[in-house]
């Protein structure tokens, strides 16, 4: 479903503003662990979409539509022969309206099955690649500058109200995760492999020195959307990448890039008005999805 190097989820629709005091970005802690895993996981789950008619209309639907209504069809014109002395209109009204009720039908299981399978595989690969176990990949290991080893930095931003089940608001002592960043920076050689693999015109940048910083995963709690959480940690994750300098005082990260897909529809609008732009995309499948490969040159930290 996704390029898992730049996989990101940002700000959506939300249901509605909600009465919060929300907490200034901070850095990832090991108690944060388990309330990052679960937002992670409940907010990718609330994509699940059943019915998606641009899905639907895609090369792939139209051919499970067509073929799934043909079948249905055939069937109701053997069931129908069956009657057609006795009822002959009931055989006509059967093929004539059932077999492409059916097929619509079988179609939006199949997507609707296809849809779900692709989260939640999506979901365990992010959990197992390092979403599940961030304790270990943000943590410094002294010696090792940046960009000399491929890890990861993570931020979040928690609620300093919890949200009853009726939906009133009041104060709490330990605030959720409602927001988080996490950033991959890496080496050089890094760097120049993404530019050749994902960026079209790369020449300008290859061999450069620089090495990469991706933003791995980006989610916000959907009940907290439209509350400037995700700018804030997109702005906390730049500042972090724009103020390194490699041994000769020469930024170390020059472009933080995110690869987004299709699926996050909001996300490619969201990262637009942020200042990133469009580096390449990916082939559109065969059911309309595909990866666009975001990317924002980064100012020195003295310099914005």
């Amino acid at each position: 479903m996704q390029d898992n190097s730049g996989a990101s989820l940002s700000s959506g629709s939300s249901a509605g503003p909600l009465a919060c005091v929300i907490a200034a970005p901070r850095p990832f802690h090991k108690d944060d662990q388990e309330s990052a895993s679960l937002l992670f996981s409940s907010t990718w789950s609330k994509l699940w979409r059943f019915f998606d008619i641009e899905s639907i209309s895609t090369p792939a639907g139209l051919a499970i539509l067509t073929v799934s209504t043909l079948l249905v069809d055939w069937y109701a014109f053997s069931f129908g022969q069956k009657f057609s002395t006795s009822s002959p209109v009931s055989g006509q009204v059967c093929r004539a309206v059932v077999s492409p009720i059916i097929g619509l039908g079988c179609v939006l299981a199949y997507l609707g099955f296809r849809s779900w399978l692709g989260i939640w595989s999506f979901v365990q690969e992010s959990m197992n690649l390092g979403m599940g176990s961030l304790v270990i990949h943000c943590r410094d290991e002294p010696g090792k500058l940046p960009g000399s080893r491929d890890s990861r930095r993570c931020w979040v931003v928690h609620n300093d109200t919890s949200i009853s089940e009726d939906g009133s608001s009041h104060p709490s002592l330990h605030g959720s995760i409602i927001g988080l960043i996490v950033v991959r920076i890496s080496t050089a050689t890094a760097n120049d492999r993404w530019l050749h693999e994902h960026v079209q015109d790369d020449s300008a940048q290859r061999g450069s020195g620089k090495s990469l910083a991706v933003i791995e995963w980006l989610v916000v709690d959907g009940r907290f959307r439209r509350h400037g959480i995700a700018s804030s940690l997109i702005r906390v994750a730049e500042d972090y990448c724009s103020s390194h300098q490699d041994g000769k005082g020469h930024q170390l990260y020059t472009h933080l890039r995110v690869v987004v897909s299709s699926v996050t529809r909001d996300a490619l609008s969201f990262y637009e008005k942020m200042g990133y732009v469009v580096e390449s995309k990916s082939q559109t499948n065969y059911f309309g999805e595909m990866d666009t490969y975001f990317g924002k040159e980064l100012l020195l930290a003295n310099e914005q």
